[in-house]
């Protein structure tokens, strides 16, 4: 008996959120096109309760977010095969996303600067506050876990002549915001594939796996990142 209501449970939870899939769908359209410049497309939406058992799951696929200069760069600030956003089922019904948790999966975040200054992250609207727009209370945007696998971040500064490039393979982020600061505990596994800090003396860490245990902060008002006690496990040695 208890097996068949919560399998019957399951059933009706994915009929509803099949039931409020149009609206969902129109709602992250909506919402993330009116925060930033340039073009955003989710390629299907679909719901899962496997990726975080018993948690309810959208699944988006097939997804990428390009800046107003991609004609020109022909470079997506992001892309991934997979993104599962983890919702909270009773606001889902409400008309409400909690983007709260996400889970992005092959996927690869790529910012770069011109030698002339440009930044794709113009990409993200600002109000003058400086912080991201919204319109209406449809969707939360207050991320506190981000999970990557195998998602690669890569930043290019021609102006600096400064980069650096790594694979996320199995790693999780989790996020507190304060009304200062952002804090970003970070731990799994990652490979480097290269850090650039000064072009005329070449690059570190090229190609090399570690597991890391990362606890940041970043102050945004003064611009500065602090790195609390944190750790990096290598093959032969440890940092």
């Amino acid at each position: 008996y208890i097996i068949s209501f919560f399998l019957l449970l399951i059933v009706i939870s994915y009929a509803a959120a099949q039931y409020y899939r149009p609206g969902i769908l129109e709602t992250l359209n909506r919402e993330l096109k009116n925060s930033i410049n340039g073009d955003f497309k989710i390629g299907q939406l679909d719901f899962t309760i496997f990726d975080q058992f018993p948690n309810f799951s959208i699944a988006l696929s097939e997804v990428y977010l390009r800046g107003p200069r991609y004609d020109r760069f022909h470079q997506d600030f992001f892309k991934a095969d997979k993104i599962y956003v983890h919702v909270n089922l009773l606001h889902l019904f409400q008309g409400v996303i909690d983007l709260k948790s996400i889970a992005v999966k092959n996927g690869s975040i790529f910012i770069f600067r011109t030698a002339e200054g440009y930044s794709n992250t113009d990409v993200f609207k600002k109000n003058k506050t400086g912080t991201t727009e919204t319109t209406d209370n449809s969707l939360s945007l207050g991320l506190e876990k981000i999970l990557f696998e195998d998602t690669r971040v890569s930043y290019v500064d021609s102006l600096k002549k400064k980069s650096f490039d790594v694979k996320f393979i199995n790693t999780a982020i989790d996020i507190v915001e304060s009304h200062s600061s952002r804090r970003f505990s970070l731990e799994g596994k990652l490979r480097f594939g290269g850090l650039i800090f000064n072009n005329e003396k070449g690059g570190y860490l090229s190609g090399i796996p570690a597991r890391a245990k990362l606890d940041l902060e970043f102050i945004p008002i003064r611009q500065r990142l602090i790195i609390h006690p944190s750790e990096l496990q290598f093959i032969k040695s440890t940092v």
